[in-house]
């Protein structure tokens, strides 16, 4: 169970907190709800290759310039080549692939499964790779980059990846709902790396205007369970108070998820407010000889505060990410954060229930003007002043002092 992310399951629910038990988190019921696990291979599974120290050359299809010797996988320099494991995969299992190279000079490596490139090889070390076996009809391949590239690797496992994940979907009160799994419903699930992330779509899934939670069931033992908060599920498109919904994305792993090809965007809704904006600017002056001042350079850029209150810790542990994101979303629309703290203000009578004032601002600004020239252009200031005496009618022109009779 990974922390830090707008969903929490089991560990940090206390079911005799009333501080849990004051908060239940929103959802829309056009949301989509996502959550990131982390993958590890179940205790009892075994190494699938059949000679993973490398004792032979049996189990393996060796190209030009590969040798097996004294329990050492290794390339010489010559011929661009690679070499498989004689092991064929199961289709649609996820495996996970690990190396260890003792030796690299002169390029990197590849490393595929079923043709699928799962990771690159540029130096000595431990390297772990992820991926799905698409066809079965291939193995583990390694094959170099360049022709003179060598290398030396000393150990390659590969263990297969239980997929068999199931969430199911109970009203607070304890009553089933339904399921979805990986097996039925793959649209859901993303693998990617050592990481699960499940999505939610909750008008998929058939859940709406119900209070409801979320129990998944670890596949190794198809017994263990991690219990989810709880979740209102309703129609918030004219809530009052306002709800918004926030989101972050960063653009490499991080911050303890992995983004790279996951499409993981961690979201909460919560009734809050942007309010109280306020406004910073710089500008440069100049003043010519005549004693004339212009304004030569302006920029101004506008924030406002987010304000929410009585949010429970695991919520705060989110939203106090969200300095540290690349980026994140506010009803869709980009921000940054301009504080460089998160900072709670305490409830009294609730010890880990808090209230929060962050400053954001929209990402993308541009209320700048640059005066690069001394033409002046010709604004009119106000409407030609009318005047009318001894039958004649006259105009002054405000923007040029301009006195004009009209018969």
């Amino acid at each position: 169970i990974i922390k830090n992310q707008p969903i929490i399951f089991n560990e940090s629910i206390d079911t005799c907190s009333t501080d849990t038990n004051y908060y239940t988190q929103i959802v829309d019921n056009t949301d989509t709800t996502q959550f990131q696990i982390g993958l590890e291979v179940c205790v009892l599974a075994s190494q699938l290759l059949p000679d993973p120290n490398f004792s032979a050359s049996t189990d393996f299809t060796l190209g030009a310039n590969w040798n097996i010797s004294a329990n050492q996988l290794c390339k010489t320099a010559g011929v661009a080549t690679g070499m498989f494991v004689n092991y064929l995969f199961t289709p649609a299992i996820y495996y996970k692939v690990e190396l260890v190279v003792d030796s690299i000079s002169l390029g990197g490596f590849d490393v595929y499964i079923d043709t699928i490139l799962v990771g690159q090889i540029n130096g000595t070390g431990t390297y772990t790779f992820y991926g799905f076996s698409l066809t079965g009809d291939s193995s583990v391949d390694i094959v170099s980059t360049l022709a003179d590239a060598t290398i030396c690797i000393s150990s390659l496992t590969a263990y297969e990846i239980d997929t068999a994940f199931e969430i199911d979907f109970y009203e607070t009160n304890g009553t089933y709902i339904g399921q979805i799994t990986y097996a039925g419903s793959p649209q859901y699930f993303a693998f990617s790396e050592d990481s699960l992330t499940v999505s939610v779509k909750w008008s998929d899934v058939g859940i709406a205007d119900e209070c409801a939670y979320m129990v998944i069931t670890d596949p190794c033992d198809g017994v263990t369970t991690y219990t989810s908060n709880n979740l209102k599920v309703g129609d918030y498109s004219n809530a009052c108070p306002e709800t918004l919904l926030i989101n972050a994305c960063n653009d490499e792993n991080g911050l303890g998820f992995i983004f790279n090809g996951s499409d993981f965007s961690p979201r909460l809704r919560l009734q809050g407010k942007l309010k109280q904006a306020k406004y910073t600017g710089e500008r440069i002056i100049e003043e010519d000889s005549s004693g004339k001042k212009r304004v030569i350079y302006y920029n101004r850029r506008k924030s406002k505060n987010l304000v929410a209150d009585l949010l429970p810790e695991y919520i705060h542990d989110f939203l106090s990410t969200l300095v540290g994101y690349d980026r994140f979303y506010i009803n869709g629309v980009e921000y940054v954060v301009e504080d460089d703290e998160y900072n709670v203000t305490y409830d009294d009578s609730q010890d880990n229930v808090g209230s929060i004032t962050l400053g954001v601002g929209e990402k993308t600004q541009l209320i700048r003007n640059v005066n690069c020239s001394d033409v002046e252009n010709s604004c009119t200031l106000a409407p030609n002043y009318l005047l009318q005496a001894d039958g004649l009618t006259q105009f002054i022109t405000l923007t040029t002092g301009e006195l004009i009779e009209i018969n």
